[in-house]
């Protein structure tokens, strides 16, 4: 019994140290699917994580254009309203003539709604772009694994120099080889800086 019961915790903590490993590689994928992204669209992107697991999916989506076009509104209505309590101040101040001020105010109403249109219509599509075409070429992509631990594809043994000479720990291993002999090098090793060079 108690054999049985050492069985069941050992596969309920293998399970959930393969249940916590599962939750940081999306994490990591979400974050390398969304590093080049506005804030708005990573926002987006996981509001809409439970629906639409992958990124560019949940960001071509219907419910992404409906959450993209709420929060231009809203960023219009606060810009817009921010400038005509400062462009009122000003005239109720009298530091701006009534003309002076109103240009103003519509000046500045223009330039908030350019600014939304620049930014649903360019910024933000470019920005997707790029992410999609950085993340489709896999520049970024270590095949699942952190750069230097191993699956990775800089992970190994390092490798010799033109000189023969190999780099590890600090040590620097110089092969070489007496002229005109062909039998083996001979190795020697010394502790020194990177920038020694071996003769």
């Amino acid at each position: 019994m108690r054999t049985e019961i050492d069985k069941l915790a050992d596969r309920a903590a293998a399970a959930a140290q393969a249940l916590e490993k599962a939750k940081i590689a999306a994490d990591i994928k979400f974050n390398r699917d969304t590093g080049l992204l506005s804030s708005e669209d990573v926002q987006i992107a996981q509001q809409l994580k439970g629906l639409y697991p992958d990124v560019a999916t949940a960001l071509g989506s219907v419910e992404a254009q409906g959450i993209r076009v709420n929060n231009a509104m809203r960023e219009l209505s606060s810009s817009i309203g921010s400038d005509l309590t400062s462009g009122l101040t000003d005239l109720v101040s009298g530091s701006k003539s009534a003309g002076q001020a109103f240009q103003d105010m519509s000046n500045t109403i223009i330039k908030a709604i350019e600014q939304m249109i620049i930014k649903i219509t360019i910024v933000e599509p470019l920005m997707r772009a790029l992410q999609s075409a950085i993340g489709g070429s896999g520049l970024f992509n270590f095949g699942g694994a952190l750069p230097g631990t191993a699956g990775s594809p800089f992970y190994g043994p390092p490798a010799p120099s033109a000189h023969g000479n190999v780099f590890s720990g600090g040590n620097v291993s110089c092969r070489s080889r007496a002229a005109g002999s062909s039998g083996p090098r001979r190795s020697r090793r010394w502790r020194c800086s990177p920038r020694r060079s071996c003769r």
